[in-house]
């Protein structure tokens, strides 16, 4: 006889506790939501730095090639 496969919905789930298919749980997940946002919001402001006035990014210290190069890593690198 064959196996009936049902679908439950996400409340189904988190009602009787099946948490096994999760591979983090949401605090770990929003933490890294938060930091790759953060991180692509400081990248684009990085870039819009660089384009726009070098002065300030010699105030702070950092090469206009330094500022491009690290604003065009994806926001899920280091």
């Amino acid at each position: 006889m064959p196996e009936t496969i049902t679908l439950r919905s996400i409340a189904q789930v988190t009602q009787a506790g099946d948490t096994q298919n999760s591979s983090l749980p949401s605090a770990q997940w929003l933490s890294t939501l938060r930091t790759w946002t953060e991180r692509y919001r400081q990248r684009r402001a990085l870039f819009n730095l660089a384009e726009a006035d070098r002065h300030l990014l010699e105030d702070i210290g950092v090469s206009r090639w330094d500022a491009l190069r690290e604003s065009a890593k994806p926001f899920w690198r280091r």
